[in-house]
């Protein structure tokens, strides 16, 4: 297929304005730099004729990069690397932005082009891109192309049963008077607080993408929801509870994010657990795993190691359901002979994970007591390794003593479809030692194929299986965590614990009671402490829905019958308010004359936002209705029942935020360098506004030292000093008076306020910590936790972080990362091992706890459909291209054509039993609901399993046929674990066949 394309780019000219910031998608946080300049000015392609330079020495990877690019020569994806970017036209946009001359969002506007790069400085990415990450450009809104068209720039509001303009005036006002409404009729009185509008549910983005999350956009949220309306009813873009989604990393000891890219370059056996990063984290696997594969890293290593332990090839071990694009790229690279893929049956991870851990404590016991006296040893400052619960790890999820090996083999066999002899094999490839005695460096990594299928128990069995494995120790090569969905970046004030209790929290270290409770009831206990909006939702419970910058109808469980409560329920409250005198019209029979009163205008101007915010709190206590709010870039799927959508500016270019790559927590700004088109606003301006007309509204009514309008003031009072101060001068950035006063100084902020908070990986150093500092920094950053940041008196910059943070706590001295920027604006990067001490011992995990993690059976939901007789597993998740929702994805042409519409993958058994092709049109279908995808017959999946993308722009996707499932410790959904039929219902239309092709995905790695 031929696309418009012009079949060259312009370059930034020299003095072109340069901005750093992070793809906006996933987990990896690829750096990018970010040229915007005028339209008709454009660069030469020879070094000093443009505007790209580069100015980085990466001594930990031997990069040394103070050049700029020579465009006059042929220039190839890879070239990157050496500083040499090959810049295609979806990294270029031209747009329109304000001159900025008084600062930001200041000046006439004017025609501008806008190049966004993946940078070659970053340690991450080096230059590399993935499809998503490539075509950033394409996704920047601009008066010329379809992202464009299809953002909200205006404010609408719903008068009878169509969205409207209104003014941001007319907005506010009608969402505080009802949300005020809520709080004053509906409130619970909590000593100390007054009243707690648990009433108002808030659906939020959490973390860092760029569609929302970051750390400042997760404050404001976090102090308007938690402080100042006080509701425990909070849910998250991808789980519908508000809390912890690997709290079993936690309870653990190492957290979920506790690695690094050095250590993967470094580690002689890969794991990869229910993740697919090729397609989820590209460039992590591409650059980092994959030279590790290839023996790229084997100087890294040579130099990390320990005086006479050799260096071996890597193997990876992958556990997957499907046979991935992951497996097909590693055995590319490496070699059939160095990969494993256990293609593990959905669900029996935990299974898995106790046989290979049985097979290495019976057969290479002598390397597990290494590793077990490693962190006894560490109780000399203070760390806690839990014996006791190792002992019961070995008896209980072992089966030490209780079963034979041969025994646990044959059962796990049987349970999970992996061969025995592949168990024993990865059980070798991570525990046999080296030649010379030395044990191997293991790393793991773990996702959504695991965080969703009975997340604390699958976590668990996997730390524990890292601790007999060494993967805990914190040395050179070795690492424990989850891959990430997005990037992080959470800073909030702790969520109120509902009004029923003084408690907030996930249940620890459950017992089989509780899972025996959830199998007979249905409810999950831990509910009590965090409630499950969606399901509460469903329970007819609360009178406010306020969703920011995610889309329920697509990432809820069970969402087919969230969508049909929501909006029956937001349309009770729109008929109430607009169509109360037809009501009891209908059921007439046909007769010769109509009555012509019956056309007499009802409404005859629309309502002022006092009349309609009155009417709708009637509607809310008369209906059992529900006032929804979305707040988003784009019209998701929930607009259609909203009452009101507030257009919001994007933090991926349109106001500047900060937010942490998953995989070494490495801690940049995601900076400005656009307008938002029309009215579009700030998350943080929206939220602040809002919170004003509240307090207005009290004290208009003699109330203002009512508590709730109290709370909001508290809360606000400095960013409402900063939006002023930036009135009076633009040059005063509000985001960063938001981040020195809640993120930066977090502790002192959160005193003042009372409440408990978190800010990850927060530390005393901090406090020097500015947006302009970390715009010194680029796409480098900083890893955390800092245990040093100076800036001195030259200008120069130097900042520390902990590269492996098990390292410290473990061991007598660490790695720490030093990045320093120099007044000429070059940055030195290296690695360096320096004393642990008391005070970064503070900053990192203290103990370590085994726990048993034990499986007997599927939880309710999904055993109800296994007995039912539905035939196949649903496995989903992301498919590269199509990123979480596809929210943005709609604006890339090529996308669009290649994935025109939802795909299930049926391997050909299935296919040929059920009389399907590729292109068939399919329904998968179960008690809980249905959706339409195209059939592409593939040996990916196996027999007895399908795989649908989450989502797609224009389809629900997998979660129309999830169940309610949740874990009953940790509330987070079982996604991975349904299962369905398939009906053909048609064909797709032949245009669209031949649009796309259905080969399965081959590699050649050189």
């Amino acid at each position: 297929m031929v696309y418009p394309r012009m079949g060259r780019v312009p370059l930034p000219p020299k003095g072109a304005q340069h901005y750093t910031t992070m793809c906006q998608f996933c987990n990896v946080g690829c750096g990018y730099d970010v040229y915007v300049w005028p339209a008709g000015a454009e660069g030469s392609p020879e070094p000093g004729g443009h505007g790209i330079e580069y100015k980085i020495v990466d001594e930990a990877y031997g990069r040394n990069l103070v050049k700029q690019p020579d465009f006059t020569k042929e220039h190839t994806g890879l070239s990157a690397e050496e500083g040499e970017p090959w810049i295609s036209e979806a990294m270029v946009v031209k747009t329109i932005r304000r001159t900025w001359e008084r600062g930001r969002g200041t000046g006439g506007w004017r025609e501008v082009y806008v190049a966004q790069v993946p940078s070659p400085e970053c340690p991450i990415n080096w230059g590399n891109h993935s499809v998503r990450g490539g075509t950033q450009a394409e996704r920047i809104w601009s008066p010329w192309n379809i992202a464009g068209e299809r953002r909200l720039t205006k404010p609408l509001v719903r008068f009878g049963g169509r969205l409207e303009p209104v003014s941001w005036e007319y907005a506010i006002d009608l969402v505080a008077r009802v949300v005020k409404g809520v709080i004053d009729k509906w409130g619970i009185e909590r000593p100390g607080w007054g009243k707690e509008g648990h009433a108002v549910f808030a659906h939020r983005m959490d973390h860092g993408g760029g569609g929302g999350g970051g750390m400042i956009f997760n404050t404001v949220v976090g102090l308007f929801f938690f402080y100042g309306v006080r509701t425990a009813f909070a849910r998250i873009h991808n789980r519908p509870f508000f809390g912890p989604e690997n709290p079993a990393a936690g309870d653990a000891g190492p957290g979920a994010m506790n690695t690094s890219y050095h250590d993967l370059r470094l580690a002689d056996t890969i794991i990869l657990w229910g993740n697919n990063p090729y397609s989820t984290a590209t460039v992590m696997f591409v650059k980092h795993v994959l030279d590790n594969l290839r023996g790229a890293t084997k100087a890294e290593k040579q130099r990390w190691f320990n005086p006479g332990e050799p260096v071996i090839d890597s193997r990876i071990i992958i556990v997957d359901p499907r046979r991935t694009e992951t497996v097909e790229a590693a055995e590319a690279a490496a070699g059939k002979d160095r990969v494993l893929h256990l293609q593990v049956k959905p669900g029996t991870d935990i299974v898995l994970a106790n046989a290979i851990a049985r097979v290495i404590y019976e057969r290479y016991g002598d390397v597990v007591e290494e590793f077990v006296n490693h962190y006894r040893s560490a109780a000399g400052w203070g760390f806690k390794w839990d014996e006791e619960g190792f002992q019961k790890y070995v008896s209980e999820a072992l089966q030490v003593g209780e079963e034979t090996l041969d025994e646990v083999l044959a059962e796990a066999e049987s349970i999970t479809g992996v061969p025995r002899d592949k168990i024993e094999l990865a059980a070798k490839w991570i525990a046999e030692r080296k030649e010379g005695g030395y044990p191997k460096r293991v790393w793991l990594m773990y996702e959504k194929g695991i965080i969703w299928n009975q997340n604390y128990r699958s976590i668990y069995s996997l730390f524990d299986l890292c601790m007999i494995a060494g993967a805990t120790r914190g040395l050179p090569g070795c690492g424990c965590q989850r891959q990430g969905g997005h990037q992080e970046g959470f800073a909030s004030p702790a969520p109120p614990p509902p009004p029923w209790t003084d408690e907030r929290h996930h249940i620890a270290y459950p017992d089989k009671s509780l899972y025996d409770e959830y199998y007979n009831t249905k409810y999950p206990r831990a509910d009590f402490y965090m409630p499950t909006t969606d399901f509460r939702l469903a329970n007819g419970e609360g009178k406010v829905l306020w969703v920011i910058d995610m889309d329920n109808y697509r990432l809820a469980p069970n969402s087919q019958r969230l969508k049909a409560v929501v909006g029956d329920r937001a349309w009770r409250v729109t008929r109430y308010v607009f169509a109360e005198a037809y009501a009891n019209v209908g059921g007439k029979e046909s007769e010769p004359n109509y009555d012509p009163n019956a056309l007499e205008p009802v409404i005859t101007t629309p309502p002022s936002s006092r009349e309609y915010a009155e009417k709708v709190l009637q509607a809310l206590e008369e209906t059992g209705g529900l006032f929804v709010i979305v707040e988003d870039i784009y019209p998701t799927f929930m607009v259609e029942d909203a009452h009101v959508v507030l257009p919001a500016a994007f933090n991926n270019g349109e106001w500047p935020d900060v937010r942490m790559g998953v995989h070494e927590r490495r801690f940049r700004i995601a900076d400005a360098w656009l307008d938002p088109p029309g009215e579009a606003k700030p998350d943080w301006w929206i939220l602040a506004n809002v919170a004003k007309r509240i307090v207005e509204l009290y004290e208009e009514e003699g109330r203002g030292g009512d508590p709730v309008a109290e709370r909001f003031r508290k809360a606000f009072k400095p960013i409402w000093d900063a939006m002023e101060a930036n009135a009076r001068d633009p040059t005063v950035e509000v985001e960063n008076e938001i981040f020195k006063t809640y993120i930066a100084n977090a502790d002192e902020a959160y005193a003042r306020l009372g409440v408990h908070w978190e800010v990850q990986y927060w530390t005393p150093e901090f406090k020097k910590l500015d947006l302009n500092i970390l715009r010194k920094l680029r796409t480098i950053g900083t890893v955390l936790p800092i245990t040093k940041l100076d800036v001195k008196p030259d200008g120069t910059i130097e900042v520390r972080g902990v590269v492996n943070i098990m390292e410290p706590a473990l061991n007598d001295t660490y790695r720490e990362e030093v990045v320093v920027v120099k007044p000429d604006g070059t940055i030195v990067r290296r690695i360096e091992v320096v004393p642990s001490n008391e005070t970064v011992r503070s900053y990192v995990p203290g103990h370590l706890k085994p726990w048993p993690a034990v499986w007997d059976k599927y939880p309710p939901y999904v055993d109800e459909l296994i007995r039912k007789g539905y035939k196949y597993w649903v496995v989903n998740g992301r498919y590269n291209a199509i990123w979480q929702t596809g929210y943005a994805d709609p604006n890339v042409v090529e996308i669009m054509a290649r994935h025109p519409m939802n795909i299930v993958q049926v391997n050909p058994e299935d296919a040929a039993k059920e009389g399907l092709e590729n292109g068939d049109i399919v329904v998968i279908y179960n008690d809980y609901g249905s959706t339409t995808a195209m059939v592409w017959v593939t040996r990916v999946v196996a027999p007895g399993t399908i795989f649908l993308i989450m989502a797609h722009p224009k389809a629900v996707g997998a979660n129309a046929v999830t169940t309610p499932s949740v874990d009953p410790a940790a509330q987070n959904p079982d996604y991975k674990l349904t299962l369905a039929n398939l009906r053909k219902i048609g064909r797709a239309d032949e245009t669209i066949i031949k649009k796309v092709t259905f080969k399965d995905i081959r590699f050649a790695v050189r």
